[in-house]
């Protein structure tokens, strides 16, 4: 359907974009919006693709740029589709700069990857319980080599029973396997067969996916893109899946090295899309660097990486507010129980 030039300028410039910068933002050319803004008589259609990659740029649903009408390539005669489902969801505000990353590395919109999210996850978990399988297997097959090497020996020495032991682990890792259980959180509580009382397992700690997703990251050619670590370093866990960077190498320019430029990005403090066009250009690093700390709040300037409050400052980030606010009561509640002094948090205050 024909779009409405006008409705596409004037969102743009309430924006305070312009035509090169949404064409960055959208992916879609600086000449192709240019045209679409000087199309006379409505008489231009462009793709849906098109419309829908603007319309997200712009943070609008696509109708308000085709005015409710019908898009190219639909079919009248075909029922129209289910509306879509807003969803609501508070994210880590590492999580949200991550979801920027993405967008700005390869093209895609927001929406395209939480419509794709489910799949992803459901790859990723089937991978990791295909790899535990797989280990199970190989481990049975030598369990079963110790027992043709041992025989049927009356005796229990020491070898005999760490193959009835290695039995005993792999029929438990078994049934978690079969739960789809990837986080390993029943293999300790499954089964006490093994002559000492369960014990509770804490996947925040250590669980098999999060290892998988490791090895996944450590394995790519270019860590650059994709690296995990091994925690916050703060004594919170971070949960049961490991801290991430996505696309370091791309913060690392935009920040040029600057830590109090990338932790402002981290945490929310700025995002890609309000940093001003005119620093974006070659030659501007050290101008955007400047603009990007300024926004990070003086609780969190000039920190070394070792310092208590930078490792604050990487748990804020890949906390929602509500999780933030639970673990710093938390942690107030302990330092009273111990008797020190009330931490001052003003500098995670919005």
């Amino acid at each position: 359907m024909p779009h409405q030039p006008s409705q596409l300028r004037d969102l743009r410039k309430a924006k305070n974009l312009s035509i090169a910068r949404l064409a960055v933002m959208s992916k879609v050319s600086a000449r192709t919006i240019q045209r679409l803004e000087t199309a006379k008589g409505n008489r231009t259609t462009p793709h849906p693709t098109t419309i829908e990659r603007l319309a997200n740029a712009l943070g609008v649903k696509p109708e308000a740029l085709v005015g409710g009408s019908q898009l190219e390539g639909s079919d009248a005669e075909h029922p129209a589709p289910p509306e879509r489902v807003q969803i609501g969801a508070l994210v880590a505000p590492k999580a949200r700069l991550a979801y920027d990353l993405v967008r700005k590395r390869y093209g895609v919109s927001t929406t395209e990857i939480i419509n794709v999210a489910p799949l992803f996850f459901a790859l990723l978990a089937e991978g990791s319980l295909a790899k535990r399988r797989e280990r199970a297997r190989v481990a049975e097959d030598s369990i079963a080599q110790m027992d043709r090497v041992l025989g049927s020996r009356a005796d229990c020495d020491l070898l005999s029973i760490a193959t009835m032991l290695a039995g005993e682990a792999v029929d438990v890792e078994e049934t978690s396997i079969g739960q789809a259980d990837i986080f390993g959180e029943h293999i300790l509580s499954c089964d006490d067969s093994l002559g000492v009382p369960p014990e509770p397992f804490d996947p925040a700690i250590c669980n098999p996916f999060s290892d998988y997703l490791r090895e996944l990251a450590s394995d790519l050619e270019n860590p650059g893109v994709v690296a995990t670590k091994a925690d916050l370093g703060y004594g919170w866990p971070y949960g049961k899946f490991p801290d991430y960077d996505i696309c370091s190498d791309e913060v690392d320019r935009l920040a040029n090295g600057s830590a109090d430029a990338r932790r402002a990005l981290e945490l929310g403090r700025a995002r890609l899309s309000q940093i001003p066009e005119e620093l974006l250009v070659e030659g501007a690093e050290e101008e955007r660097a400047a603009w990007l700390a300024e926004r990070l709040p003086d609780a969190f300037r000039g920190l070394e990486e070792n310092d208590s409050t930078a490792s604050l400052a990487r748990f804020a980030a890949t906390r929602t507010p509500d999780e933030l606010k639970a673990a710093l009561q938390r942690d107030q509640e302990i330092r009273e129980e111990l008797g020190f002094e009330p931490r001052d948090e003003g500098g995670l205050q919005r």
